[in-house]
């Protein structure tokens, strides 16, 4: 017979809904913050749309399903949209998007600094749930960088609801 105790089923059940709580997982649970990760507020940030200042965005109000967030159209193929921000030090980042498709979905590549970061992101099984796409490691050196977003596809309502782009620094 075995020495190694069991854990009541109804124990193992709390245990793991307080895991899952800590770490932030789960249906409807926002992307969380893990030690070393920096967070850019995509949803507060300044875009251009094909290099024109586009200030009508639709941002997310508190409380609702797209609260924290901003809307970008795609309704035409090649919409260019576009936002920058700097870094005080350079460094090596592993890089992540924290997004959802809008109602219609979307298919749209991300470019930092003039190099698309691959592959294409495929948006098009639209869905409530946040979600956070690895974009893989990056050079940021100091100074300004150049985040875009570009359309793919053509459809009249599709939107790419952002919320931040998520560096781990490697």
């Amino acid at each position: 017979m075995s020495n190694v105790s069991r854990m009541p089923a109804s124990v193992a059940l709390m245990a793991l809904m307080a895991l899952t709580a800590v770490l932030g997982v789960g249906a409807g649970a926002a992307p969380t913050t893990r030690l070393g990760e920096e967070r850019l507020d995509l949803s507060a940030a300044t875009f251009t749309r094909n290099g024109v200042a586009s200030d009508d965005l639709a941002r997310g109000a508190p409380g609702t399903p797209d609260a924290g967030s901003v809307a970008l159209p795609l309704s035409e193929r090649g919409v260019r949209w576009a936002m920058q921000w700097s870094t005080p030090e350079a460094f090596s980042a592993r890089l992540a998007l924290d997004w959802n498709p809008g109602p219609d979905g979307a298919l749209f590549e991300v470019v930092l600094d003039g190099q698309r970061l691959s592959p294409v992101r495929d948006a098009w099984r639209p869905s409530s749930r946040e979600l956070r796409s690895d974009l893989g490691a990056a050079w940021l050196g100091a100074g300004t960088h150049l985040l875009e977003f570009v359309a793919r596809e053509q459809s009249a309502a599709a939107e790419l609801h952002l919320r931040a782009l998520v560096m781990e620094r490697l």
